[in-house]
């Protein structure tokens, strides 16, 4: 084929663009060829973690079996001392309460005969007093009356008789004064009330409230009868 100007020229184009691609690609691949490295280099350290982690995980194994053996071994230990103090304890709670028992039965012989005695001694306290009382007594009822008592005696049934003979005049009075009272009372309606209508026969109120007055005028009278006649004596 005849190499024509243009032809020249596309060929040199493809061949500089095929050179930049070749250049391309050996930049790729350098490129590419150093992530190789480091990731193989990544690699070689995670491998190398790896075994130290590994390393690790059996050393903590191995500590965490001797730790459980530890642990088993202190569990059963605490369990027996749990076991013998449980047992020294109720050993103890029982001498304890054998030795309360006792000291309470003691104690409940002693209140009791103290209780016996106390009972004994009240007994005979309380016939003595019984005797001395029933001698009392019988002094008592054989004693004779005395002069300043008979003469009190005599003084106030005098004043009771003369009470009673004030109290029955007094009522027969009062008894009087009220039949008056009435009997002015009927001649003042008949001739002079509502200015001499005539009759006029009292409403329940008017003769309750005019009674009550009757009543508190003779009381009043009563009393300053009582109290003259106490001036008197």
């Amino acid at each position: 084929l005849i190499a024509t100007p243009g032809r020249f020229a596309e060929l040199q184009r493809l061949g500089a663009a095929s050179a930049a691609a070749a250049a391309a690609a050996g930049d790729k691949e350098r490129g590419l060829e150093k992530q190789l490295a480091s990731l193989q280099k990544a690699k070689e350290g995670l491998e190398q973690d790896k075994a130290e982690l590994q390393a690790r995980v059996e050393e903590v194994q191995g500590a965490l079996m001797r730790k459980s053996a530890d642990m088993a071994e202190t569990v059963m230990r605490l369990k027996q001392e749990a076991l013998d103090e449980k047992e020294a304890l109720l050993r103890s709670y029982r001498e304890d309460k054998a030795l309360l028992a006792d000291q309470h039965e003691a104690a409940v012989s002693e209140l009791r005969r103290q209780m016996e005695e106390a009972a004994a001694s009240a007994a005979e306290r309380y016939s003595e007093l019984s005797q001395a009382h029933e001698a009392l007594r019988q002094q008592w009822e054989s004693r004779g009356p005395r002069d300043e008592d008979v003469a009190l005696i005599r003084q106030l049934q005098a004043h009771n008789a003369e009470l009673e003979e004030l109290v029955r005049t007094s009522e027969e009075r009062m008894q009087q004064l009220r039949a008056e009272l009435l009997l002015r009372e009927e001649n003042y309606n008949k001739h002079f009330k509502n200015g001499g209508a005539g009759e006029k026969v009292l409403g329940v109120n008017a003769a309750m409230n005019a009674q009550a007055g009757v009543m508190d005028w003779m009381l009043k009278k009563k009393d300053s009868t009582r109290k003259g006649s106490g001036r008197a004596h």
